[in-house]
């Protein structure tokens, strides 16, 4: 909002010798969202585990969407990519995509978001117009900014620490207003899931349509109080004016004309490295769901162009399970909200 102030052209009270201006003022009204535009969402985590540090310089982009937006159809369709997915010496030491910026910091010209940005285009075939970055420990303070988020529990989730075998967490099944600290909690959750990451994502989504909802009835007193939380925590290389053309966009779409899906891979037990566990991307099952929702019909991608590394064993794929929004609300929907 401050870049929409230029206070260079203000004057000050000792300057009144023309006080009437006959200039056209630059517009501040947001244009209309037209065409199509690509934005590479990256949730940076700070974490202090694992084999790449994080820090400041160095963290790991743990929460990464890739967003189709088509203002001609206002429609909005959503890739998540598991951060676990397997890229080989690409993502560092454990071989993840989610380390490829970490790694990149200290390399070359240290364009971390560059090289994500490149390796998505180049290996899956999705060009990227924008960037949007947020800090995942912004999550307590922007949820709670927001008057928390609405969510159905899927099942009694409890945290347990793997050394003393205190219980230092818990949500119990059904529909849930939370806020920030619960909500951190459910969006990192996956000490009890079958699926580990993969099922962890199908909250993710959930948690999606919760704020989704949630926007539909912000009012602009909400908005303001997001302001300082999205300054501070947000970073993109998209201008105000058309941050909020987007936001008008996004604003007015039903939830059945957004989509947001899963990339498929395969496997949750492969071991990169002998320690690191990493799932591998399915090809055939990856260039089919490309092609239905994130390419032109025109120039589809083969298998065969999917440019991840391959794995010496196979084993069943996990489906894309692609939904619309309308869909992913209505999760638990025999249990009304209350």
């Amino acid at each position: 909002m401050d870049s929409l102030i230029d206070r260079s052209d203000l004057g000050s009270f000792d300057d009144v010798s023309s006080p009437v201006s006959t200039s056209a003022e630059p517009s501040i009204v947001p244009p209309d969202f037209a065409g199509v535009r690509n934005l590479l969402v990256l949730g940076l985590d700070y974490e202090a585990e694992g084999p790449v540090a994080r820090d400041e310089k160095h963290p790991n982009t743990d929460m990464i969407l890739y967003v189709r937006l088509d203002g001609n159809a206002h429609s909005m369709t959503m890739l998540q990519i598991p951060r676990d997915v397997f890229v080989g010496e690409a993502g560092g030491a454990a071989g993840k995509i989610n380390g490829i910026l970490a790694k990149n910091v200290d390399i070359g010209d240290g364009n971390g978001l560059g090289a994500v940005k490149m390796y998505i285009e180049t290996n899956f075939g999705l060009p990227i117009d924008d960037y949007v970055t947020i800090d995942m420990d912004a999550l307590t303070e922007m949820v709670d900014a927001f008057g928390g988020v609405e969510v159905y529990v899927p099942q009694n989730m409890r945290y347990y620490n793997e050394k003393t075998g205190a219980l230092e967490g818990e949500l119990l099944q059904g529909w849930r207003t939370l806020l920030g600290g619960d909500c951190e909690f459910f969006l990192r959750y996956r000490q009890g899931l079958p699926r580990s990451d993969l099922d962890r994502l199908v909250m993710q989504r959930q948690f999606y349509a919760g704020l989704f909802r949630r926007l539909k009835t912000a009012s602009v007193g909400d908005i303001v109080k997001l302001l300082p939380v999205a300054q501070k925590y947000i970073k993109t290389d998209i201008s105000t004016l058309e941050l909020m053309s987007i936001a008008i966009e996004v604003s007015g779409m039903d939830s059945a004309d957004i989509s947001i899906g899963r990339l498929p891979v395969y496997g949750s037990g492969q071991l990169y490295a002998g320690e690191h566990s990493v799932v591998v991307t399915a090809k055939e099952e990856t260039a089919a769901l490309l092609n239905e929702y994130f390419r032109p019909a025109d120039d589809p991608i083969a298998a065969a162009d999917i440019g991840t590394p391959e794995w010496p064993t196979t084993g069943g794929a996990a489906g894309a399970e692609m939904s619309t929004m309308g869909d992913v609300e209505a999760v638990g929907a025999e249990e009304p909200r209350k």
